[in-house]
């Protein structure tokens, strides 16, 4: 009778009895039927696309930030709205898909479970919707009941979380010489043009002075500025900008270059050993009429301390330079903090100046006719003339140099002890204090000359005779247009731990969840789900639960059910013919067997 009775607590309602092996409800058959398989196989696809488009979208993800790696803004069509939106887009359609499949996986733990543990009511109710209710994430009840679960809902909500990093590797910076420009009419030096053809324009582009015979008389005081503003400072005269704003464009013209070497500095030194000059600079150049001979300057220097008291021959030196005409190549770039900086190269290095070819100071006869005396509309022998224009232009850049150049310096000291100090005494010079030559120590003053210092030297007053050139109304300019790279705001993709390391941990949890989800449902032995005939056909067997909820109101009924102590397994029933069945489905423990 005892038996009985235990029998009537689980009641053969319809939808217990019609349902086949193949059910909603997962159960452990030892050959799952041919529909249960197709919901396997369903199932295990559904997980298999979510995560793989989910992959593909972080690598559609990857590719957008890869391509706009290094690429000014305003160069392509996506602002840096829309690609913020893109990218929140794909990051957020990622995770969604990963936690899709997540939860199904989710689902197949939940009910393996069920199967394996007494649960109360309370918990299994949370349990379902745990995932979808991140605030039940935090009950005491839930964690300690069902850890394994509740691990695996974390994964669902962290998920979405961890998809909020990846967005902001991509960045937008300012970058100098990124975007693509063409400069027209770029003011420049050319040495050889002076101007339309006639006498004005000739006077105009001159870097020299001429009197009204059109005789060379000296370096214009504009260019002599210049170059000692060079040697003070150390770099060249920046010239006047063509960009708008930071870029960086290339340049070709032709000015004066020097060619310095050492030479026998007892034999050739240009002052008296053991006294008190340490410096001196001449030009060896003279002027024979109207022609300039001798392509030679020459400068004698001590590299350490010398006077009568420690007077060593060794450290006197002494350096012959003279002037070729060469091509300069020069790489200009305008920085955004306002730096200029000038790479050069010097090429084609070739004679204008020797003997048999002196400097010629007179253009008397291209502009004015010998026998009536009177200027002509346009010089004659042109072609001539832009030899020798140009081979004068250089010899005034050159001469500007050598002029700030050119003197003594004489050391002398000052105090005695700690307080000694040394001063330099310039005659005519004004190399004291150039980065080009040294002599910045006060108290032990020593030159720093090389053959390429020397050099650099003129090659930046090359490069600064471009500020002589007005903006403007410039004397020379380019006739094609120069390519320039400006700078401008820059996506950068520099953060690449921060895109990598959230995907890639959850894709790692993802498939991990996955891997237990999948074992959990061959344990199962097919596929479960959270659809309301599920749930309805796992607990409308219990006798308990059916006498709970239509015994009281439903208010007393939620609180009772609450503390309801159920388990999955399987219990016993009665069909319609009064035959014994076995069902699975939730039940007290009295009610059900354990289904492992």
């Amino acid at each position: 009778m005892a038996a009985r009775k235990d029998e009537e607590k689980w009641t053969a309602t319809p939808s217990a009895v019609s349902l086949p092996s193949d059910s909603f409800l997962p159960h452990a058959g030892p050959q799952a039927p041919p529909a249960t398989r197709r919901r396997t196989v369903m199932t295990l696809l559904q997980m298999a696309l979510f995560y793989t488009l989910a992959v593909a979208v972080m690598g559609a993800h990857l590719s957008l930030f890869q391509y706009l790696d290094g690429t000014p803004v305003r160069s392509t069509r996506l602002t840096q709205s829309i690609e913020n939106a893109m990218a929140s887009f794909m990051a957020l359609v990622a995770e969604l898909l990963l936690v899709s499949g997540v939860s199904i996986a989710y689902t197949q733990l939940l009910w393996r479970f069920f199967r394996q543990k007494t649960l109360s009511a309370f918990v299994i109710d949370k349990l379902v919707s745990l995932p979808d209710s991140p605030w039940d994430l935090a009950r005491p009840r839930v964690i300690i009941s069902a850890i394994g679960p509740w691990l695996a809902a974390l994964v669902c909500v962290l998920m979405p979380l961890a998809g909020m990093f990846p967005p902001g590797c991509l960045t937008v910076e300012f970058r100098n010489s990124i975007v693509p420009v063409t400069l027209s009419a770029v003011p420049t030096l050319n040495i050889s043009y002076w101007g339309p053809g006639n006498y004005r324009g000739f006077v105009d582009h001159a870097l020299f002075d001429l009197n009204a015979d059109l005789d060379f008389i000296n370096v214009q005081p504009k260019l002599t500025t210049l170059a000692r503003t060079v040697l003070a400072q150390g770099e060249p005269v920046a010239p006047p900008t063509p960009c708008s704003g930071p870029c960086t464009y290339d340049m070709q013209f032709d000015g004066p270059s020097f060619e310095c070497k050492q030479v026998n500095a007892t034999k050739y030194t240009l002052f008296k050993p053991c006294t008190d000059v340490v410096f001196k600079a001449k030009s060896q150049s003279v002027r024979d009429g109207l022609l300039i001979r001798n392509n030679s300057v020459r400068l004698s220097w001590h590299t350490e301390r010398n006077d009568e008291e420690a007077c060593r021959n060794s450290t006197l030196r002494t350096m012959d330079c003279s002037v070729k005409l060469a091509t300069y190549n020069v790489k200009m770039t305008n920085e955004e903090n306002g730096t200029r900086i000038f790479n050069t190269k010097v090429t084609g290095e070739r004679e204008f100046w020797d003997d048999e070819n002196p400097i010629p100071l007179r253009f008397y006869d291209y502009f004015y006719d010998r026998e009536s005396g009177n200027l002509m509309d346009e010089a004659v022998n042109q072609t001539q003339l832009h030899k020798v224009y140009a081979n004068t232009q250089a010899y005034a850049i050159r001469e500007a140099a050598v002029q700030a150049l050119v003197g003594d310096v004489r050391r002398f000291s000052d105090g005695g002890g700690d307080t000694r100090t040394a001063l330099l005494w310039p005659n005519m010079t004004y190399v004291v204090g150039s980065p080009y030559i040294g002599m910045t120590d006060r108290f032990n003053p020593q030159v720093s000359l090389t053959p390429e210092t020397v050099q650099k030297y003129l090659q930046d007053i090359v490069i600064s005779t471009l500020s002589l050139n007005p903006k403007n109304k410039p004397l020379w300019t380019n006739g094609p247009d120069i390519p320039a790279l400006e700078g401008g705001a820059t996506y950068i993709f520099d953060s690449k731990l921060q895109f990598f390391l959230p995907y890639g941990v959850c894709l790692l949890v993802a498939a991990l969840v996955y891997i237990h989800g999948i074992w959990a449902m061959w344990k199962n032995g097919q596929p479960a789900g959270k659809s309301l005939l599920q749930f309805a056909t796992a607990v409308s067997t219990s006798k308990t639960l059916q006498d709970t909820c239509s015994s009281r109101t439903e208010g007393d009924a939620f609180e009772n059910l609450k503390e309801i102590k159920l388990r999955y397994g399987v219990g016993r029933s009665f069909d319609s013919a009064g035959s014994t069945i076995y069902v699975t489905g939730f039940g007290t423990v009295d009610e059900v067997d354990c289904t492992k």
